[in-house]
C-alpha cells in the first residue's frame, strides 16, 4: 500500500511545483492548466493550492481533448465561486457550472477553452 500512497504523493508534488511555475495571474488570483496525471489528483490538488492561498481565487482547468473540466475554490470565501464559474461559462453550449461559495466546479466544451481563459483574465 505504501508503494502506491507513494506515487500518488509524488504526482500530488509534482503537480504542486508545476503550479508555481506555470499558474497565470487573474485579477486577485491564479488560473492554471492542470497537467495530465494518472491518478485522479485534480481535486486534491486544487485543495492543497487554496489553503496555500487562501485569499485568493484559484481556478483550475483540466481539458480531456474534448471536456474541460474546472475547478474553482477561494477558501475565505472572498469571491463566491458558484457565481463566479457560473459567469465564466455564460452562452457557453452544453457547460455547467455549480457549487458553494468557497468551492465550485464546471465543465465545457474544449473549444470554449481560449475563451474562458480570456474571460478569467479580464475579471
Amino acid at each position: 500500500m505504501e508503494k502506491y500512497s507513494n506515487d500518488v504523493q509524488k504526482e500530488i508534488n509534482d503537480a504542486l511545483e508545476k503550479f508555481e511555475k506555470e499558474k497565470i495571474e487573474i485579477k486577485d488570483g491564479y488560473l492554471w492548466d492542470f497537467v495530465k496525471s494518472r491518478f485522479y489528483i485534480k481535486s486534491l490538488v486544487a485543495n492543497y493550492i487554496s489553503l496555500k492561498y487562501f485569499d485568493k481565487t484559484i481556478l483550475i482547468l483540466e481539458d480531456n481533448g474534448r471536456i474541460c473540466n474546472v475547478s474553482g475554490r477561494r477558501q475565505d470565501r472572498g469571491d463566491d465561486m458558484n457565481k463566479l464559474l457560473k459567469k465564466l461559462i455564460e452562452g457557453f453550449e452544453n457547460a455547467s457550472a455549480g457549487g458553494h461559495i468557497p468551492a465550485s466546479g464546471g465543465y465545457f466544451p474544449v473549444e470554449y477553452k481560449e475563451e474562458f481563459i480570456r474571460r478569467a483574465k479580464k475579471l
